[in-house]
């Protein structure tokens, strides 16, 4: 969760429809069903993008094929 902004008006999306998720609590237990579905417990992300305008910051990642 360190990876996420502090605040309710946090937004995910994840890869199903199913998967939208607004303010921490929801965030966090998307995390936690994430990661108990996977085997590992490591991901590379690259590249990333980070684009601000005044408070609001976006960032968009890919997972590493690779890694």
């Amino acid at each position: 969760m360190a990876c996420f902004v502090c605040g309710d008006d946090l937004v995910t999306y994840g890869t199903g429809a199913d998967e939208w998720r607004v303010g921490r609590e929801d965030v966090k237990a998307q995390v936690e069903w994430d990661w108990s579905q996977s085997e590992s417990t490591a991901m590379h992300l690259d590249p990333v993008a980070v684009s601000c305008a005044g408070p609001v910051a976006c960032a968009s990642v890919q997972r590493d094929a690779q890694a």
